[in-house]
């Protein structure tokens, strides 16, 4: 008698905690997260020699979802009209508030003979063919999350812009 009373607790327990996930909407459990938007917010060379070329891109991150974002890492690779110049990862934690912004920095690298021709070489084609100077950039890769397993660990992103040479460092090619 025991036993078939302890059954039929636990069988009420179990569906009464399902009618309430059911009725809250299962409220907080697997939310799903928009993509945030990324930016190219700042480029900045950091260092160059003869092999490699290090660069700083700086990245804002801006959060639609209702809850934070707490980022682990970043994966990214910058391509530059259409070609592949740089990739890089960054493991700065930084945690993007609910419906917020902030920048994280991302250290990317290339080649220098791949960066110095493919720069030099789209900036003479471009100017070539329209007369300005201007190149476009596509920036795509991951966002790591710090996550309790409900949600994603990861988050890909790309984006993309136009970056106007000439109103940045006046007439490069004539």
């Amino acid at each position: 008698m025991k036993q078939n009373y302890k059954t039929r607790s636990m069988g009420i327990f179990v569906w009464a905690a399902f009618l309430v996930m059911v009725w809250t909407g299962c409220a907080g459990l697997g939310q799903s997260l928009q993509a945030p938007d990324i930016l190219l917010a700042g480029l900045l060379v950091e260092e160059m020699d003869l092999f490699e070329t290090v660069l700083q891109l700086k990245l804002r991150v801006i959060n639609g979802n209702d809850i934070p974002l707490v980022l682990k890492g970043i994966q990214c690779e910058l391509e530059l009209n259409d070609k592949s110049v740089a990739t890089g990862v960054s493991k700065t934690p930084v945690t993007i508030t609910a419906l917020g912004s902030d920048t994280v920095s991302v250290r990317v690298y290339s080649s220098m003979f791949n960066i110095a021709s493919s720069f030099f070489r789209m900036i003479q084609k471009e100017a070539d063919k329209t007369g300005k100077t201007d190149l476009t950039y596509q920036l795509s890769g991951r966002i790591h999350l710090e996550t309790s397993g409900l949600t994603p660990s990861t988050i890909p992103f790309n984006t993309s812009g136009k970056i106007a040479l000439e109103d940045t460092f006046g007439k490069i090619v004539e």
